[in-house]
């Protein structure tokens, strides 16, 4: 079974983690909007894609805010490498997203429309 973010990291904020209760649960343990993506639940599995995640201990923003610190995280490189011509890197057409700054500088075969996800 493939491991979502919060199980790679053994951060303690995803689903029944030890700090829940005091760091409360991470964003990615809990948007669905990515759910089955990359092979992931939730969107453990797209966490750079999802604002307010929490990582080292910090609420990282947006997805351009992040997008630097994520593509040379040890998650995101084990996920891309896990996927490889299957990996997703974030959602088409998302309204967290600002894709036009970003689209040329990323590989097109990492995106998905929101018309092909499972809901």
């Amino acid at each position: 079974m493939k491991q979502n973010c919060w199980e790679i990291k053994q951060c303690g904020r995803g689903p029944k983690g030890k700090l829940v209760d005091e760091l409360g649960i991470c964003n990615a343990a809990i948007d669905r909007r990515c759910d089955g993506i990359n092979g992931g639940i939730n969107s453990g599995r797209m966490c750079w894609a999802i604002a307010g995640t929490l990582c080292n201990s910090t609420v990282h923003g947006s997805f351009a805010q992040k997008l630097g610190s994520c593509l040379g995280c040890s998650v995101f490189k084990q996920i891309k490498d896990e996927e490889g011509s299957n990996f997703i890197m974030f959602l088409h057409d998302d309204e967290e997203l600002d894709t036009t700054r970003i689209a040329t500088d990323i590989d097109t075969n990492c995106l998905l429309s929101k018309e092909n996800i499972r809901t």
